[in-house]
């Protein structure tokens, strides 16, 4: 199937897009035509494009997504939390799908080498973010406790975070090997995501994400008919 958007077009979403500091939802027929359409855009726009990529599986499948499908929808989630200037590309049946509640972004934060943080108010993020606690991360949106040591296993990463406390202070971040459970390199910062599909809408998402001074318009819909 070949798909091209007349330059007509292109130039009638640059002559609507007048603000530098609005983001834009552009809703495409199928996840094909949101891909296609995101990468010819991103040719003719001065606008940050972002997609948001389908699960790659139907409704009704009893399995989940690649990882590095997960991965990828986790990036764009999270990108979402400050775009300013953003064109944000998806396909219709994306607005169907499971996504984290608001929450999900009031408790993301940052954690750093050498920071103060309550060692249990991490553990209570995660557990709200939707991670599961095992007794050894062996799964994606898992995380364990050994003393004053917290591994997790993201799904915006590529390789386990280990998390070494000293009381309340955090004394190191490193990767590690989920399948040796072997320390890898040191890292200076790292952002906690959700360990789960949540609960809202992709427009309730964006909404939410785009309150103030970065408000969300969504300029309708396109297909290759």
């Amino acid at each position: 199937m070949n798909f091209s958007i007349p330059s007509s077009y292109i130039s009638d979403i640059e002559n609507y897009i007048l603000s530098d500091t609005k983001n834009y939802l552009i809703l495409a027929s199928s996840p094909y035509e949101a891909d296609m359409l995101t990468k010819e855009l991103s040719f003719f726009t001065r606008h940050d494009v972002q997609y948001f990529p389908d699960r790659e599986i139907l409704p009704f499948d009893q399995f989940s997504s690649d990882k590095n499908v997960l991965l990828n929808r986790s990036k764009f989630l999270k990108y979402c939390t400050n775009a300013k200037n953003t064109i944000f590309i998806s396909s219709i049946q994306n607005l169907f799908s499971l996504l984290p509640p608001k929450y999900f972004f009031q408790a993301s934060q940052e954690l750093t080498i050498n920071s103060e943080i309550d060692f249990n108010e991490v553990l209570r993020i995660l557990n709200q973010l939707g991670y599961s606690r095992v007794e050894r991360v062996d799964s994606l949106n898992e995380y364990s406790v050994r003393g004053g040591i917290i591994d997790i296993n993201p799904s915006h990463t590529s390789h386990g975070i280990r998390l070494d406390f000293f009381g309340d202070e955090l004394e190191s971040i490193r990767e590690f090997n989920v399948n040796t459970q072997l320390s890898l390199n040191e890292i200076d910062s790292f952002s906690l995501s959700s360990g789960n599909n949540g609960v809202n809408l992709l427009k309730s998402t964006l909404l939410a994400s785009n309150s103030g001074s970065a408000p969300l318009t969504v300029l309708g819909s396109i297909s290759a008919g």
